[in-house]
């Protein structure tokens, strides 16, 4: 019955329904509901039957004043008791199910809504990631879902009971007396006047609440991860500021909702209330004139248990609606997540990769910006042999991360195309392109969890032997070997308990471990000491037999070995050769190297 989403389920409808509702976001959630018949049905069946049975116990009242009190028949008195004893058994049985059958498909929406989510994360490029601040897409993920699951929880849950409570209720009022019940409309066009006035008013201030909370989120896990920068500063107090600055903001949006909603909800009770004043007046003044056998005092009292069951769903509706607004502007924020382009992505006819490739890269006349008119990358030809190792060098901001980025296709070219064996990337599917690429980065990221799990993120096949292999070949066996726990120890968060050179060799043995024919080193050993650096170039060199290998160190001394060594100046190729080429030709490169050969 159930089954894994996945974005595409979300997506707008063209059906007007968003524009008929006029809550976009909350439509496409609540469109989800039909895909799970079985459980809305059962729970609108069980809802109706609550709310039906609810309705027998004005009736049995009613009955005991004019049919049982007034003409003293107290033998029709136990009978009364056991259909009112079985209306109430009935109608919490009733209601049980349909808490349970409700909270079924509402969690299995939430479910598929939060695999949609993070299904498109995983398939967004990098560059949505490098404009969009990590915290706010958590909060996004954990706080604004928590708004929608409230109104889905409760919101809906609530409202279709109230509706169908509110339509049965006065369908009774009709019955007993077509005036009295007319007249509890009074009140109606107030409260949908106040509703309409306030959701217009509290919809963009509840969208604000969203940001700052969005906001002080992306301030938290910024600060939370920078806290040994912050201490080593002595910048407490400032941060203190800084925090107060975003929490102040969060705490003013959200008093000038609750503001707004103290006024309306206040407004709204008061005209529910004249209803009351108005049914009791008039049906004072129908008994005292003598309203015969058509309009009993039974029947009042029944009209009068039935009002407040009329009025309650009407006011529990305004808290519905309130809910209603903090949800959409949160549903609003889940589905500018959810719809964000996916900017690096398969082609229609893009095939997998079947066979281990030789690794040819060629590079065609690349041209890369990360924004328009500021250009990156320029003019890029280049051709990396099978086997070959490929050195790239240049000062900061040369663009020599940004051209081995295009490799994994974490972003695409402008113009030109790069070709693995002669076939462009992107006629090849992103899953299998990637699987032929292993990548040493020049800040190792490790998961939080055991050395072993980050490792088996190379090849989740690899047994103990391989890993093993791959740990002495980073030449990180003997610290992992000293471990009270072994590979079993956890690393903690971003490898909080290792230190740099540790963590930069495990990252090796990770991509050790791929064994890929294509290898990128973006400052793979630029953190790690002389004596460990010397021991793990020559494990890499032995290691990187066979594979296509991309070097970016700033010390040229770990590249003397390359087979063609690239400057980039300003986003072109302005040298290429050997080292010895290269020095002899006395341009860039030679700078490049008798400035780190100078004593400081």
């Amino acid at each position: 019955m159930f089954h894994v989403a996945h974005p595409g389920e979300f997506a707008p409808s063209p059906s007007g329904l968003d524009t008929l509702l006029m809550k976009g976001p909350l439509a496409r959630i609540l469109r989800s509901f039909l895909r799970y018949p079985w459980w809305c049905t059962l729970t609108l069946l069980s809802a109706l039957g609550t709310t039906l049975l609810g309705l027998v116990f004005p009736q049995i009242t009613r009955y005991a004043i004019d049919e049982v009190v007034a003409p003293g028949r107290l033998d029709r008195l136990p009978w009364m008791v056991l259909v009112l004893v079985l209306a109430f058994l009935l109608r919490d049985l009733l209601n049980a199910l349909r808490v349970f059958w409700n909270n079924q498909l509402e969690q299995q929406v939430l479910l598929d809504l939060r695999q949609s989510l993070f299904s498109h994360l995983q398939r967004l490029s990098v560059t949505y990631y490098e404009k969009h601040p990590s915290g706010d897409v958590v909060s996004r993920l954990i706080d604004d879902i928590n708004h929608v699951e409230r109104v889905m929880l409760d919101g809906t849950e609530q409202g279709v009971v109230s509706v169908l409570t509110m339509v049965g209720v006065f369908w009774m009022l009709l019955n007993l007396h077509p005036t009295l019940a007319l007249l509890s409309l009074l009140p109606i066009p107030l409260l949908l006047a106040g509703a309409l006035a306030y959701t217009r008013g509290a919809h963009k201030r509840h969208r604000k609440i969203r940001e700052m909370t969005g906001r002080l989120s992306a301030y938290l896990f910024d600060s939370v991860s920078g806290v040994r920068e912050i201490r080593t500063f002595s910048a407490e107090g400032h941060e203190a500021e800084r925090f107060h600055e975003r929490a102040d903001a969060c705490k003013e949006s959200t008093l000038s909702v609750m503001r707004l909603w103290g006024v309306y909800s206040s407004s709204m009770n008061f005209f529910a209330s004249l209803g009351y004043v108005f049914l009791l007046a008039y049906g004072c003044r129908l008994l005292a004139e003598g309203g015969g056998t058509e309009f009993t005092f039974g029947d009042f009292s029944a009209f009068l248990l039935y009002v407040p069951m009329f009025y309650q769903p009407v006011q529990r509706l305004h808290g519905i609606n309130q809910m209603m607004q903090q949800a959409r502007a949160a549903a609003e924020r889940l589905f500018d997540l959810l719809d964000a382009p996916v900017d690096v992505k398969d082609r229609p006819s893009a095939r997998p990769i079947t066979e281990r490739p030789a690794g040819r890269i060629e590079f065609r006349n690349v041209h890369f910006s990360y924004s328009a008119n500021v250009p990156i990358l320029q003019g890029i030809d280049l051709t990396a042999m099978p086997g070959s190792v490929t050195a790239i060098v240049g000062t900061t901001g040369a663009g020599k991360s940004t051209l081995v980025s295009l490799i994994p296709r974490f972003y695409d070219p402008e113009e030109g195309a790069i070709l693995l064996d002669g076939t462009d990337l992107r006629d090849f599917t992103l899953a299998t392109l990637r699987a032929q690429i292993g990548i040493v980065a020049q800040e190792p990221f490790l998961f939080n969890g055991s050395i072993r799990e980050n490792l088996l993120y190379g090849r989740r096949t690899a047994n103990d032997q391989e890993i093993r292999d791959a740990l002495e070949a980073a030449h990180a066996w003997d610290f992992v070997s000293q471990l009270e726990t072994g590979w079993d120890a956890p690393v903690g968060e971003r490898g909080v308990r290792l230190s740099v050179g540790e963590k930069q060799r495990l990252a090796i043995a990770r991509a050790l471990l791929k064994d890929p024919p294509v290898l990128i080193l973006d400052e793979a050993t630029s953190s790690v000491d002389t004596t460990t650096e010397l021991h793990i170039q020559r494990a890499l060199h032995r290691l990187m037999e066979g594979r296509t290998t991309f070097i970016i160190a700033h010390r040229l001394s770990t590249i003397r070995k390359a087979d063609q060594i690239l400057v980039l100046e300003k986003g072109r190729i302005c040298e290429r050769g050997s080292h010895n080429e290269l020095i002899q030709q006395r341009g860039r490169y030679r700078q490049l190297h008798q400035a780190q050969m100078e004593p400081i």
